[in-house]
């Protein structure tokens, strides 16, 4: 028999709305909000952290890469932004525990937004189970995929809703919500083959979403929601997305995934959802309806995710994706 709180929450899923990507947004919302991004040296992240710095949040970059993070926080500085740069080791609880601290010690303001961006390519499973003609014994495979993209996802995720409830459970705010933004991919619902480390991490990273995206009465009131790229050109890609591109597949630009990250970031209706970005179709123009872009359906207790790729499927949007 389900507790009344349980009740509550599961009426909390599955009573949110779909995304409306036709309601107007305002991203001044975040201006003078404290906001952590993982990941921000590079790629979507860095997309995230720059456009949260451009509408007047004060942004922390946590990245290992130490001159391109430095050099994006000194190119917001230049043009009048607020931002922070900590080299940090993500799969460190430790280093992400320090780097949290500094970022908090800089701001003076609290933890409002926290965008978990870290990530690292996948290996390919059959470099360790393909035995080399030489091979006597099994090599141990290799961690830091796993390490990165979900353990660094788990103490970001664990640091994130400790400050929220820290800063923000005694005097929760009336006009926005703390917010977390978990970075799975369109390999946390349909994993290539034997991209194996990459895939279990992203279906992890999805499976942690669904289990913290309602919380509890005991908790502070944040919002979490979950971004899921597909086929994006970013500079981890950049070697292979050509041959996608050939075979007509739709690949997004890191300028889509960050459109869709500040829809769940600034929302204050979007809550508990995830949202799948792939490219458009030809001919669609910024401003237009981007059915590139769409609410995954991922809800407690349906089939909803499933029907909605199927749809998705149908209508060309992931052509190619295996294979």
């Amino acid at each position: 028999m389900a507790s009344s709180q349980q009740e509550r929450m599961i009426a909390l899923i599955n009573g949110t709305p779909p995304v409306d990507f036709t309601r107007s947004i305002d991203p001044s919302a975040v201006r003078g909000k404290t906001a952590i991004v993982t990941g921000g040296a590079s790629g979507i992240g860095r997309g995230i952290a720059e456009e949260l710095a451009v509408n007047g949040a004060k942004v922390a970059i946590l990245d290992i890469t130490e001159e391109a993070g430095q050099n994006v926080v000194s190119g917001l500085k230049d043009k009048g932004h607020e931002a922070l740069f900590v080299k940090t080791d993500v799969a460190s609880w430790e280093a992400q525990l320090e780097a949290f601290k500094a970022a908090l010690k800089w701001s003076s303001s609290g933890l409002d937004i926290v965008v978990a961006a870290a990530g690292v390519k996948s290996t390919d499973m059959r470099d360790s189970i393909v035995p080399a003609s030489d091979s006597s014994e099994p090599p141990k495979p290799h961690t830091a995929v796993l390490d990165i993209n979900f353990t660094g996802v788990w103490w970001t995720t664990n640091l994130a809703l400790f400050y929220f409830n820290k800063f923000h459970a005694s005097t929760p705010s009336t006009s926005f919500k703390p917010q977390i933004l978990l970075i799975s991919s369109l390999a946390g619902y349909a994993a290539s083959p034997f991209d194996a480390d990459y895939g279990a991490a992203k279906h992890g990273v999805r499976g942690l979403w669904k289990a913290i995206r309602a919380p509890d009465d005991s908790m502070a009131q944040y919002q979490a929601n979950l971004l899921a790229p597909g086929w994006t050109h970013t500079g981890m890609t950049d070697a292979y997305i050509h041959k996608y591109i050939e075979r007509g597949a739709r690949v997004a630009s890191v300028a889509d995934n960050v459109r869709a990250a500040m829809r769940l970031l600034v929302d204050q209706e979007v809550s508990a959802r995830a949202v799948c970005v792939a490219g458009s179709p030809e001919g669609v123009r910024d401003g237009e309806k981007r059915s590139g872009v769409f609410d995954v359906g991922d809800d407690m207790g349906t089939l909803g995710s499933g029907r909605v790729f199927l749809e998705k499927l149908g209508e060309g949007v992931f052509d190619h994706y295996l294979g």
